[in-house]
């Protein structure tokens, strides 16, 4: 999706099919624009303070890459007290809806 020719900041989940996430990257590349998405949490003070930790310690080597992994519960009136907060209907649902 390409409005106006701008470079475009997703908040997450950018698609909720990969097909129509590669359209998405696909566009962006064809118009040379930039294209970003968001994951809000990834520079919580709770993450960053136990990664630096982490690589400081050297407990697992030289670290050269990373992925994490947040759980949390949400119970219904998360979702259900405000109508901009993610749908299943229009965000597919999971952990990444809102």
């Amino acid at each position: 999706m390409l409005i106006g020719g701008k470079h475009v900041f997703y908040e997450k989940p950018l698609a909720i099919v990969p097909d129509d996430a590669l359209a998405i990257i696909e566009t962006a590349r064809r118009h040379d624009r930039y294209l970003g998405v968001c994951f809000q949490n990834r520079m919580n003070p709770a993450a960053r303070i136990e990664a630096k930790r982490l690589l400081d310690s050297k407990k697992y080597g030289e670290i050269r890459s990373a992925m994490g992994l947040v759980a949390w519960d949400r119970h219904g009136t998360y979702y259900t007290g405000s109508d901009w907060r993610g749908r299943y209907a229009t965000e597919g649902g999971g952990c990444i809806i809102n």
